[in-house]
């Protein structure tokens, strides 16, 4: 290897460590815009046998049917279910715990609570505003709920993930500036 090559790798691979080490290494980001603020927890009171209900409705107050909506706990994998022609919808045998809901672009985190343990002020179902059209073009879970979005934001933001980005994108550099063949005419 020449050493103009040796160069750009190691040029290649230093250079994307030194940009995004301090955020590997575990240091907050800081940022001139105002921090995002943080999602509610609604506390909601769980019905019999561990029934979490809801409604879904389009921003005009009117019923979204047979929408998908998202249900995950941390560590869980999704669950979806579907909402009836009044936009109703229930997951049932729920253990109490905090949850996320997400219906279109409507995400809720809720507490639920068994029905006898549940503050006083606890609500009895949860209310999502969701574009129609946006439920009804979902055929798979949101982003957000997705495990392998979330494992790969975790690695790409570790040491070894930024190596082996660099590594991805300095292998074929190198491997084209390479060039030992002799010229094709004397």
């Amino acid at each position: 290897m020449s050493a103009i090559a040796k160069r750009i790798v190691a040029t290649l691979l230093v250079f994307p460590l030194a940009a995004v080490s301090p955020i590997a290494a575990g240091a907050e980001a800081h940022s001139t815009t105002p921090a995002a603020q943080a999602p509610v927890c609604h506390d909601v009171a769980l019905a019999k046998g561990g029934v979490l209900s809801g409604r879904v409705v389009d921003p005009n107050g009117q019923p979204v049917a047979n929408g998908p909506v998202w249900l995950a706990a941390t560590n869980q994998k999704p669950i979806a279910a579907r909402t009836d022609a009044a936009g109703r919808f229930a997951f049932q045998n729920l253990p109490r715990g905090v949850f996320c809901l997400q219906a279109g672009d409507d995400l809720r985190v809720c507490r639920v609570w068994d029905e006898k343990a549940a503050p006083p002020k606890s609500l009895s179902g949860v209310l999502m505003v969701a574009d129609g059209a946006a439920v009804r073009g979902q055929s798979s879970p949101p982003p957000m709920l997705n495990q392998f979005v979330q494992g790969a934001k975790r690695f790409f933001t570790r040491p070894i993930g930024v190596i082996t980005l660099g590594a991805a994108i300095a292998t074929p550099i190198v491997l084209s500036a390479d060039n030992d063949d002799p010229p094709a005419s004397p």
